[in-house]
């Protein structure tokens, strides 16, 4: 005798009749969303037409709480329900009073203090104007001490945090996470131009080229020439000092450095300076990519009579 409970035909007909009682509820559903929308709740604030939703599951007076908010302040004034001055006073009496009674308890507990002494100045400042862990009263003392500790710091402790700062810049690269290994997005209107004319000339670049701890704006790898293109950012002390270092670093790698001095080409005195400066650089490029095409060409001999030196003997 064949058992119909957990049969195929069983699973058959419990999977018919879920198909139709869900049918079913969602044709009721939609029967009464009907007959709802053409008699519907409005919101009791600016008589725009409940959702169905909102009115039976949730069971709204209003639209939003925006018009629910509006709707009360308009019966408070109405009615005179404001709360008056001596109420506000107490109201905020009560709310200071017990703001400060938490400020106590955790006093109490150690994880706060009144007043702190300023670890510059010496003046005392609250905790709820600062965070809890700062030394210091305000934004102002904290940079004046810093400025105090580049002054005062020794030679040696600038060398050592120099030391420091190249280390943590090659665990950067041999991460991958330096940026001067990646693209820096979108270049600047200067090197903008450069490239334009670089590819007006058809002359072959490599841009953002990374060297050591350093990016190379314009690179010739092949001839090992780095054009740069200094803007008026180059001319502040610490960046002046900072190229300095490239150039050196550069040099030791076998590599040619050009700097193009950016001026304004809005006018045509600023125009030409640059066009003229460019115009130098190419030079000095197509010499040296005439040079290396004259080099492939026409290699020269080895000392020791290599194959170079015996061919066509």
């Amino acid at each position: 005798m064949t058992v119909y409970l957990g049969s195929k035909d069983h699973i058959k007909n419990c999977r018919s009749a879920f198909k139709k009682g869900s049918e079913a509820i969602r044709q009721s559903r939609l029967e009464r969303i009907s007959a709802y929308e053409k008699n519907p709740k409005l919101c009791a604030g600016c008589g725009v037409a409940l959702p169905y939703d909102r009115v039976i599951l949730q069971k709204a007076k209003f639209c939003s709480r925006a018009c629910s908010a509006r709707t009360a302040n308009a019966k408070r004034v109405a009615s005179g329900e404001y709360h008056s001055e001596e109420t506000k006073k107490k109201i905020r009496a009560t709310l200071e009073k017990n703001g400060r009674k938490n400020l106590l308890e955790k006093v109490a507990q150690g994880k706060t203090v009144l007043e702190k002494a300023c670890l510059r100045c010496g003046e005392f400042f609250s905790p709820k104007q600062r965070r809890n862990t700062s030394i210091y009263c305000s934004h102002a003392c904290l940079f004046r001490a810093n400025a105090e500790k580049g002054l005062n710091m020794s030679e040696a402790e600038r060398e050592v945090r120099r030391v420091r700062g190249r280390r943590n810049i090659v665990i950067q690269m041999e991460q991958g996470r330096w940026r001067s290994w990646n693209d820096r997005g979108e270049p600047s209107f200067p090197e903008s131009f450069v490239y334009e004319l670089l590819r007006q000339d058809g002359i072959k670049f490599e841009r953002e080229r990374a060297a050591g701890g350093y990016s190379i704006d314009i690179a010739f790898p092949e001839l090992k020439i780095a054009f740069e293109v200094d803007g008026k950012q180059h001319d502040e002390p610490k960046n002046k000092e900072r190229d300095k270092r490239k150039d050196s670093f550069l040099h030791g790698q076998g590599w040619m450095v050009l700097r193009l001095r950016w001026h304004s080409v809005r006018t045509e005195g600023g125009k030409k300076k640059v066009l003229d400066q460019y115009e130098s650089i190419k030079n000095h490029i197509l010499a040296a990519q005439a040079q290396r095409q004259t080099e492939r060409l026409h290699p020269l001999p080895l000392a020791d009579g290599g194959p170079e030196a015996t061919e066509g003997l």
